[in-house]
């Protein structure tokens, strides 16, 4: 997962190589010239970071991982943006930096890189007792988004006045899917959830299903929008979705990636 700094720097977290629970951080230097030219330089910033257990218990393989700025953070530049993992166990945990962080050189909110220092663990929320299998952060970075294996997807505040006691709310399950497919809830089978985004406007969320259809759900309620189904000719069958992602700028548009190569474009109201 990339979180881009500046027009030459951006910082890349991905799951470590010899550890499935911890990940590692790293700065991504790209060429200053017009052309592109030059070579491409990447910084480890903190390797083999993440924590074994939650609440005493564990917390499994690490299985996804998403930057984000918190709300509080965005009109700062001396800032730099917080990781949240999920995990098989179904706890989401959120990483940030206490150290002042290296300035960028640039004055825009939030172009800052951090310290070469591991982010420490700020605070975690076990949602399920089943994997969370996507995560994404709302426009205004006050709530955090997950899917799960069983089909349900859940928001947590990202800001907590109080760690122990985080404000949460299940927006979607297996229920809400049957009905949305006209199904009764006897007949359903789970729809896991392989991706989630938030529109810029904040007002949908995508929730990207394996069997390949995409529900809309309002943020504020998590009631169904619209479902999206798999476009003819690609990404139907067997094919799940890899990504969904909103267009940041223009008519709103949705994106997704589909595991048999498909890229799908929605325009939307």
């Amino acid at each position: 997962m990339r979180y881009t700094v500046d027009r030459e720097q951006a910082m890349v977290v991905v799951p470590a190589m010899d550890d499935t629970q911890r990940f590692d951080v790293f700065l991504l230097r790209t060429p200053a010239s017009n052309d592109g030219s030059g070579p491409v330089r990447f910084t480890a910033i903190a390797r083999n970071v993440g924590v074994a257990t939650w609440s005493d218990k564990p917390v499994g393989q690490l299985l996804g991982l998403e930057w984000f700025l918190p709300h509080s953070a965005r009109a700062s530049s001396m800032v730099t943006p917080s990781v949240m993992a999920i995990y098989e166990s179904g706890t989401c945990v959120v990483y940030s930096w206490d150290t002042p962080p290296n300035k960028s050189g640039s004055s825009e909110p939030g172009a800052t890189v951090p310290p070469k220092c591991p982010p420490q663990p700020r605070f975690g929320v076990s949602l399920e007792t089943d994997p969370l299998l996507a995560c994404t952060v709302d426009a205004k970075g006050k709530v955090g988004v997950v899917g799960t294996v069983t089909g349900s997807a859940w928001m947590f505040e990202l800001e907590p006045a109080n760690h122990d006691a985080i404000v949460t709310q299940q927006i979607w399950g297996p229920i809400n899917a049957a009905t949305a497919a006209n199904e009764t809830s006897d007949e359903a089978e789970p729809r896991p959830i392989s991706s989630v985004a938030v529109s810029p406007d904040n007002k949908r969320i995508a929730l990207a299903c394996h069997d390949g259809s995409i529900q809309l759900v309002k943020r504020s309620t998590g009631a169904p929008v619209a479902r999206l189904d798999p476009p003819a000719g690609g990404g139907g069958g067997s094919a799940k979705i890899r990504r969904v992602k909103w267009s940041g700028s223009g008519p709103l548009t949705l994106a997704a990636a589909y595991d048999d190569g498909t890229i799908a474009l929605w325009t939307l109201p």
